[in-house]
């Protein structure tokens, strides 16, 4: 009985030395074949990629805009990673992260990437002139001068910016830039203060691309041509190198050879609100700072009017004048 237990499967059941015999023998099948399973993956994988390299309509795309390799535009492989991509469209990527790892180093490998201002403008050279730099916070406006070739360009600007407005030390500034592509002219977004010198850099090449030339106004709805930057929300600085006037909903631009800003469009009605503010009683109600969406508090006789109409939202200035007018209209309308 125990030789026939040795030589027939019983699905595991058996005696301990048939168990054993079959495990012994299971694990020296596996043995011998290894090496014939590793041989047989190995053809697969090398079939597998002659045939596709055979394969005539199997094309190597760019993986960031799907598209295939032309004489203009030939494929590029900047890193260690297997796919490739056009060196423009790379550049954008990298302007896009600017401020970021991403702008100088691949995502994937992280391997270092050659810098994006040669693939993306490299006829192009950027002023040498400073930037006109038009600063905007709660009704003020300042121009200042930003010289794009001085290493220390963000700290300064910085400090210039927190001299202007009287930000303290320990208040963040958060930056926002919206800026022109130098091929496309599109508009796109830089995020922090990281991208200071990317910003500035697109602000010069289209300053040097316009030079003294001064086309016809164009006007844009809800967009601009030219760099921008926004100081948490509400400061807006833009980076110019021509003149620029803006309304609401719409923006112009003007070039001129000496960089100086246009008048706002707004400036007529901010002094007609200006003079109305000044009007006001002093103990009106729309000054007395308890409102939640006055941002600002009024130290007793320490702020002018003008110091009040600078730091107080556009909302307010409105809501203040529709008051002042109503209380006109029922002063000047007789009683029934």
């Amino acid at each position: 009985m125990d030789d026939l237990n040795s030589t027939v499967d019983f699905g595991g059941v058996g005696t301990e030395a048939a168990s054993a015999a079959e495990a012994r023998a299971a694990q020296q099948h596996f043995e011998d074949n290894i090496e014939r399973v590793a041989e047989f993956f190995a053809k697969n994988d090398q079939s597998d990629k002659q045939s596709n390299d055979s394969d005539p309509d199997e094309k190597e795309t760019c993986w960031i805009c799907l598209d295939g390799s032309e004489d203009e535009h030939a494929l590029v492989a900047p890193c260690k990673c297997p796919r490739k991509a056009h060196a423009k469209c790379l550049a954008r990527w990298q302007l896009q992260s600017a401020g970021s790892k991403e702008e100088t180093h691949c995502r994937f490998c992280n391997h270092e990437l050659p810098n994006w201002r040669a693939a993306l403008t490299p006829q192009v050279k950027s002023s040498k002139s400073p930037l006109v730099v038009t600063v905007c916070s709660n009704g003020q406006e300042h121009d200042i001068c930003v010289d794009n070739q001085n290493e220390n360009g963000v700290d300064n600007f910085s400090e210039h910016i927190r001299n202007l407005f009287g930000i303290q030390t320990n208040v963040q500034l958060k930056f926002t830039f919206y800026c022109t592509e130098p091929t496309t002219g599109d508009l796109i977004t830089l995020e922090g203060a990281g991208a200071y010198n990317a910003a500035m850099h697109c602000a010069s090449v289209s300053a040097s691309k316009r030079g003294g030339k001064k086309p016809a106004a164009k006007y844009a709805h809800g967009r601009t041509n030219s760099s921008l930057a926004a100081l948490g929300g509400e400061p807006v600085t833009r980076p110019q190198g021509h003149a620029r006037s803006r309304s609401m909903g719409s923006a112009s631009d003007h070039s001129s050879a000496s960089g100086d800003i246009a008048s706002h469009p707004g400036a007529a009605m901010d002094h007609r609100l200006r003079s109305e503010l000044d009007r006001l009683p002093d103990d009106d109600d729309d000054l007395d700072g308890s409102h939640d969406d006055l941002r600002f508090d009024l130290p007793s006789g320490q702020m002018s009017a003008d110091d009040i109409y600078s730091q107080m939202p556009l909302k307010r200035r409105l809501r203040a004048l529709g008051k002042r007018m109503m209380r006109s209209l029922r002063l000047s309308s007789p009683m029934p």
